[in-house]
């Protein structure tokens, strides 16, 4: 199934256009904070108060690329929203059908896909840390690396969004403008006055929690202080794991039930 998936997109430009846009957009963004964290730290009157704000050598590395790398999500939910939505747009997927592919198979083979995409997207930032790491002075370290998986976890839950919203709503623009519209300001909009009736709720809106696995490197326990009520890091992986079932089963309900 993933053979012909890969078939499908082998001769899309956007999925190319997508894929190149992610590693080079991550690694562009880490420039660009090492150059401006190395022209603070090199100013003396001021390197004492900012130094380590985002430190880009061992083992700090790796919270510091992740957390950057967390506001690329869109790029590979933008390309999981394509190659569902184009198979109803322009409906070849009942021609898989037709060709004899029950619908837990199509279904199975775009889950393949998001899955594929997630772990392409995990091991470019995983490679990213690795050499920014390497290129700072001081000793190779694996301390810390816990935040990878939190990563992947947190990038799992944003493409089973997108895998959900695309198997609803199944037109590309209209998926991705709900996807970015919900995930930029409606879940705040909503859980926040939700929270006004029951005040802890908002700590579990479906992107918090995933956002919340792998928080700003600086003044965490800051965070932790203004916000004592907060779910503890157990409880966000339990409940980003629960999200990232929820969504899948919702795709796959949705896309069992739905005319053809």
């Amino acid at each position: 199934m993933l053979k012909i998936e890969w078939l499908k997109l082998r001769g899309y430009r956007p999925f190319w256009v997508l894929m190149s846009l992610y590693p080079v957009t991550l690694f562009g963004l880490l420039l660009l904070f090492v150059r401006f964290y190395h022209y603070i730290v090199g100013k003396e009157a001021q390197a004492n108060s900012v130094i380590g704000t985002l430190p880009f050598a061992f083992p700090t590395v790796w919270h510091s690329t992740t957390y950057l790398a967390s506001f690329f999500h869109f790029i590979p939910c933008v390309l999981i929203l394509l190659n569902v939505c184009n198979e109803f747009q322009f409906r070849t997927h009942r021609q898989n059908l037709l060709d004899g592919w029950s619908r837990g198979q199509f279904f199975f083979a775009k889950l393949g896909v998001a899955g594929l995409v997630t772990l392409i997207s995990f091991a470019w930032v995983v490679l990213a840390a690795l050499l920014v790491g390497l290129f700072h002075e001081g000793p190779f370290s694996l301390a810390g690396t816990q935040v990878l998986g939190c990563f992947l976890l947190q990038s799992a839950v944003y493409n089973s969004l997108a895998l959900l919203l695309g198997f609803w709503l199944r037109r590309g623009l209209v998926s991705l403008a709900v996807f970015l519209i919900y995930s930029n300001f409606l879940e705040k909009i909503l859980w926040g006055i939700a929270s006004i009736q029951f005040r802890r709720i908002g700590y579990y809106a479906p992107l918090y929690v995933a956002n919340q696995l792998v928080p700003f490197p600086v003044w965490q326990q800051a965070v932790k202080r203004l916000t004592p009520d907060a779910p503890d890091l157990a409880s966000l992986l339990t409940l980003a794991a629960v999200y990232l079932s929820l969504f899948v089963a919702l795709s796959w309900l949705s896309f069992r039930r739905d005319d053809l």
